[in-house]
């Protein structure tokens, strides 16, 4: 199994050029920031936790930093 990867950035344009990279390469990819809706950040988080999701990396804003625990 492989290690879990939160990659901080400092702008949503910047996330989404990065987390658009990464999928390209065929890695499954999520891409959080406070555009996406609570719920769907939610989801986001909880299939991040999930272990045998397959979803081993987010790249998220700073929202992701204010407060939320993750794994």
């Amino acid at each position: 199994m492989g290690e879990k990867l939160v990659i901080f950035v400092h702008s949503k344009l910047v996330g989404r050029d990065l987390a658009g990279m990464i999928a390209k390469k065929g890695i499954p990819v999520a891409f959080h920031n406070a555009s996406v809706s609570y719920k769907k950040r939610q989801m986001i988080e909880e299939t991040f936790n999930d272990q045998f999701s397959g979803l081993d990396i987010v790249v998220a804003t700073s929202t992701l930093a204010a407060g939320v625990n993750i794994g």
